[in-house]
């Protein structure tokens, strides 16, 4: 169940149920923001932020045959980790802009943009670092193009406030 290999979580569970990318996004697409409760915490490898030395997946009230409600609970997952443990620097963010690998799928800027309650800007080019630096080689001659905004979804930010202190307990519970 738990590769060895360095990888993502989300390719972790879309190689766990057969899917391809397409796939992935059709079952995330499927489910309520929330999940109908269902929660991952998809420690593939060591983290760091929550320090876990030992891998391993948590699930709480979420089938190990559920593919939808895996593919939802690794991406709420994500993203409720990413506002759980930025706490710490007391800012609110008022626009999110996206950029690499995930940033092409909008279901999950989607739940970005919910779990966050701000817009969230998908970066023309996902390979940003290269981007910047071709414009800095243009020295600025270079026009970005219009990109993708996703806006939080009020019911689906008010689900997500409310499964935010479900989700840090469930850490908690389990480092």
């Amino acid at each position: 169940e738990i590769q060895a290999t360095l990888r993502l979580a989300r390719e972790n569970v879309r190689d766990m149920f057969g899917l391809d990318w397409a796939g992935f996004s059709g079952l995330l697409r499927s489910t309520p923001p929330g999940n109908n409760g269902r929660m991952l915490l998809p420690w593939f490898e060591p983290e760091i932020t929550p320090h876990i030395a030992t891998p391993r997946i948590v699930r709480h009230q979420l089938d190990a045959h559920d593919a939808a409600g895996h593919a939802r609970a690794v991406i709420e997952a994500q993203m409720l980790a990413l506002a759980l443990h930025s706490r710490w620097m007391g800012v609110t963010p008022r626009a999110i802009r996206a950029t690499g690998g995930a940033s092409v799928n909008d279901e999950v800027l989607q739940v970005m943009a919910d779990v966050f309650g701000a817009p969230v800007t998908r970066a023309p080019e996902a390979n940003t670092a290269a981007l910047g630096a071709a414009i800095r080689a243009m020295r600025g001659r270079v026009q970005e193009e219009a990109a993708a905004v996703f806006a939080p979804a009020a019911a689906g930010h008010a689900v997500y406030q409310d499964m935010l202190p479900r989700y840090a307990a469930l850490e908690r519970a389990n480092r």
